[in-house]
């Protein structure tokens, strides 16, 4: 069991959730709604600038250790400050400066994990803690106020920073220790096929039954047949082609981080203003707000579970989509409770669609980053990734706190909701296929699954 890559998650998100989900019902004592919007969504576009920049920091010059090092303690001395702040006119510096050191410690474990683990299997136990804590929170925070939550955020933080000492150094290995490429990066990323100097893996462990290696002359054959009708982007096809499938995986790249940020969109509006919509809108109390992160994550935990294997059968487009489609209903169903005042306790019925999405795009997210990017630049890859996906959380935030105040909470969710069916049908059209061939979905399947004559 990869201790290290499950403790980090664990201790991680034990701090978020003890912090991040209450700042926003924190900051609305002394804020309007539109002020709100507006301060954690510039949070978030700062970090669109600052994830990458630190990636290629990393990737290029010093190494993701020391700058993970750096990162942390200042955005360990920085969270304390919010609660002074809060009150001046500094808050907006102090959440910006908290941001940019914030913004390469999620991106560099996931880069980190993903190439020595199973990122689903490692990322669950961050959800598991995420729901552990949410109505210890909650209790804490509607009895005793935001201070404790950020002293005890602080000590879990610091469990998190011990195991990711041995976690972030090992994302920048030489090769990958999964040698054989996943499907999804087969199928869409045409740099899989490192060269001898790249992230090719040795030849002893070469799998003589892959493409490309001892197979008989029938197999042979059907090689060529599922190259030509499953991987457009396949390197050693003809010369002319090079370009259109260049501008193809470029395409798809795009249509990818472009579904990112419209699903950061829709979490950025939604975790930011969610608490405040069942305090103010709703009229419910804290400690319904942890028990709804509870609901979310009881619903997450078995989803993330199962999202490698539902990666590995269905591609990372059938997810994005599916994620994109569910966050429609989930803005419809918030829509839906402003019209049933005095009940707030039905929110709960609406958050098991954030377990699914979360835990179904975060993984997808992750693995089509690293698939859709070289060898060389899987830092970047999520960084990139995680830039998208935050500039969609701060436009999100920016633009719901501004039709909150404006159009209301109800208005508001619908036009979000018409946005997220438009994205649906814009990523079904937009994005690749990236499922794998039917013979090797077989082969993902548990063995209790297999029917007569599937095992020869």
């Amino acid at each position: 069991m990869p201790l290290a890559e499950n403790a980090v998650y664990f201790f991680h998100f034990v701090a978020l959730c003890l912090v991040w989900p209450y700042l926003p019902l924190f900051l609305s004592r002394y804020v309007s709604e539109a002020e709100l919007g507006l301060l954690l969504g510039a949070t978030r576009l700062v970090g669109v600038a600052a994830s990458p920049a630190w990636a290629w920091l990393a990737d290029a010059k010093c190494g993701r250790g020391p700058i993970f090092a750096l990162s942390w303690l200042c955005w360990q001395l920085l969270t304390p400050l919010v609660l002074v702040a809060a009150r001046t006119r500094v808050l907006a510096l102090v959440l910006i400066a908290r941001s940019v050191f914030e913004a390469p410690l999620i991106p560099f474990v996931d880069a980190g994990v993903v190439a020595r683990a199973s990122f689903g299997a490692a990322r669950l136990y961050g959800s598991l803690s995420w729901g552990l804590t949410a109505p210890v929170a909650g209790y804490v925070y509607a009895n005793y106020g935001f201070a404790p939550c950020v002293a005890a955020a602080a000590l879990f933080a610091c469990g998190a920073a011990v195991f990711a000492v041995d976690v972030v150094p090992a994302a920048k290995t030489k090769y990958d220790q999964v040698h054989r490429p996943s499907v999804t990066t087969r199928v869409l990323n045409p740099f899989s096929v490192d060269s001898d100097d790249g992230g090719a893996p040795p030849a002893a462990d070469a799998n003589p039954f892959e493409i490309g290696g001892l197979e008989s002359d029938d197999e042979e054959e059907k090689a060529e047949q599922i190259d030509k009708n499953i991987n457009p982007f396949e390197i050693g096809g003809d010369s002319d082609d090079d370009e259109a499938r260049t501008a193809q995986v470029e395409g798809d790249l795009v249509a990818f981080l472009a579904a990112s940020a419209c699903v950061g969109s829709g979490f950025g509006f939604v975790m930011s203003f969610l608490f405040v919509f069942i305090v103010r809108g709703l009229g419910g109390a804290a400690t319904l707000c942890g028990l709804a992160l509870f609901v979310e994550c009881a619903v997450e935990v078995p989803v993330m579970r199962a999202a490698d294997g539902l990666l590995a059968r269905h591609g990372s487009k059938t997810l994005v989509v599916v994620v994109l489609l569910l966050y429609a209903a989930r803005c419809a169903g918030y829509a839906l409770l402003t019209y049933f005042p005095g009940r707030p306790w039905l929110v709960l019925l609406v958050e098991p669609l954030h377990g699914i999405t979360f835990a179904l795009f975060y993984t997808a997210g992750v693995v089509g980053a690293k698939a859709r990017m070289p060898s060389d630049r899987q830092t970047l890859a999520q960084g990139l990734f995680s830039a998208a996906f935050n500039g969609g959380a701060g436009v999100g935030a920016a633009l719901g706190g501004l039709g909150v105040r404006r159009i209301g909470y109800r208005n508001t969710f619908l036009v979000f909701t018409a946005g997220f069916v438009v994205a649906t049908v814009a990523a079904f059209v937009k994005l690749v296929d990236d499922r794998p061939p039917e013979d090797e979905r077989r082969w993902q399947r548990p063995r209790d699954e297999f029917e007569d004559g599937d095992l020869v």
